[in-house]
Protein backbone atom coordinates (compact mmCIF):
# COMPACT_ATOMS: atom_id res chain seq x y z
CA UNK A 1 0.00 0.00 0.00
CA UNK A 2 2.79 2.69 0.72
CA UNK A 3 4.71 1.82 -2.84
CA UNK A 4 0.84 2.65 -4.07
CA UNK A 5 1.50 5.96 -2.46
CA UNK A 6 -0.77 5.54 0.61
CA UNK A 7 0.37 7.37 3.62
CA UNK A 8 0.94 5.56 6.61
CA UNK A 9 -2.22 7.11 8.39
CA UNK A 10 -4.23 6.22 5.55
CA UNK A 11 -3.06 2.42 5.82
CA UNK A 12 -3.93 2.74 9.32
CA UNK A 13 -7.11 3.63 9.28
CA UNK A 14 -7.98 1.62 6.20
CA UNK A 15 -7.28 -2.14 8.00
CA UNK A 16 -7.63 -0.43 10.99
CA UNK A 17 -5.16 -1.17 13.34
CA UNK A 18 -2.76 1.33 15.05
CA UNK A 19 -0.42 3.70 12.78
CA UNK A 20 2.74 2.19 15.43
CA UNK A 21 1.66 -0.85 13.90
CA UNK A 22 1.82 0.25 10.39
CA UNK A 23 5.51 1.43 11.11
CA UNK A 24 6.83 -1.69 12.62
CA UNK A 25 5.92 -3.40 9.39
CA UNK A 26 7.02 -1.12 7.21
CA UNK A 27 10.21 -1.33 9.07
CA UNK A 28 10.59 -5.04 8.99
CA UNK A 29 10.21 -4.98 5.86
CA UNK A 30 12.72 -2.87 4.73
CA UNK A 31 15.12 -4.98 6.94
CA UNK A 32 14.14 -8.16 5.87
CA UNK A 33 11.71 -8.38 3.13
CA UNK A 34 8.89 -10.71 3.06
CA UNK A 35 10.38 -12.80 5.14
CA UNK A 36 10.96 -10.62 7.60
CA UNK A 37 7.20 -10.15 7.23
CA UNK A 38 6.53 -13.72 8.22
CA UNK A 39 8.43 -13.92 11.71
CA UNK A 40 6.57 -11.88 14.60
CA UNK A 41 8.07 -12.28 18.28
CA UNK A 42 5.50 -10.92 20.14
CA UNK A 43 3.66 -12.91 22.82
CA UNK A 44 1.41 -10.73 24.79
CA UNK A 45 0.69 -9.98 27.97
CA UNK A 46 -0.88 -12.57 29.76
CA UNK A 47 -1.03 -16.20 28.15
CA UNK A 48 -4.34 -17.97 28.50
CA UNK A 49 -4.70 -21.26 30.51
CA UNK A 50 -6.27 -24.41 28.79
CA UNK A 51 -9.21 -24.51 30.28
CA UNK A 52 -9.32 -20.63 27.65
CA UNK A 53 -7.36 -22.13 25.39
CA UNK A 54 -9.53 -24.81 24.04
CA UNK A 55 -12.81 -23.08 23.90
CA UNK A 56 -11.09 -20.38 21.95
CA UNK A 57 -9.19 -22.55 19.36
CA UNK A 58 -12.31 -24.41 18.67
CA UNK A 59 -14.27 -21.02 17.58
CA UNK A 60 -11.31 -20.11 15.37
CA UNK A 61 -11.79 -23.20 13.85
CA UNK A 62 -15.12 -22.44 12.31
CA UNK A 63 -14.70 -18.60 12.08
CA UNK A 64 -13.02 -16.15 10.38
CA UNK A 65 -12.30 -12.27 11.83
CA UNK A 66 -10.52 -9.56 9.94
CA UNK A 67 -9.78 -8.02 12.96
CA UNK A 68 -9.94 -8.08 16.73
CA UNK A 69 -13.25 -6.94 18.10
CA UNK A 70 -15.36 -8.02 20.78
CA UNK A 71 -16.89 -11.25 19.30
CA UNK A 72 -14.20 -12.86 20.82
CA UNK A 73 -13.94 -11.54 23.85
CA UNK A 74 -16.66 -13.65 25.65
CA UNK A 75 -15.12 -16.56 24.55
CA UNK A 76 -12.37 -15.51 27.09
CA UNK A 77 -13.91 -14.18 29.87
CA UNK A 78 -16.78 -17.33 30.27
CA UNK A 79 -17.30 -19.44 33.22
CA UNK A 80 -14.96 -21.93 34.22
CA UNK A 81 -16.37 -25.23 31.82
CA UNK A 82 -17.65 -27.56 33.93
CA UNK A 83 -16.30 -30.80 34.89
Amino acid sequence: MLASGWSEEAIADALPIDLNTVRNHFGRYRQGGLAGLLHIAYRGSCELDGAHLAPLDDHLQTQLYHSSNSRIVPLLISPEPKT
